[in-house]
């Protein structure tokens, strides 16, 4: 069984009793990260070595994107956000 199939099948369970806005970033952060990142492997598959590769790419990914966000921004701007 995959984690994507894995997480289908008991999601329902994981997250009774979560309110709404804890849920829906939950789910987000599963359906945008977690699924297209690990949901392939086989849970038996899944080391923490896995897991930290991949937390370690989306840090990395978020700091590209903030990098590139940061250089867009006029110059005045972008002195001001930078601290």
């Amino acid at each position: 069984m995959t984690l994507a199939e894995y997480g289908e099948s008991v999601m329902t369970l994981a997250t009774r009793g979560l309110e709404s806005k804890t849920l829906d970033p939950y789910m987000a952060g599963w359906g945008c990260r977690v699924v297209p990142s690990l949901g392939h492997l086989r849970v038996r598959m899944i080391t923490n070595g896995a897991v930290d590769r991949t937390a370690y790419a989306w840090i990395s990914d978020e700091c590209l994107v903030a990098r590139r966000r940061r250089h867009a921004q006029p110059a005045s701007l972008r002195s001001h956000c930078s601290g």
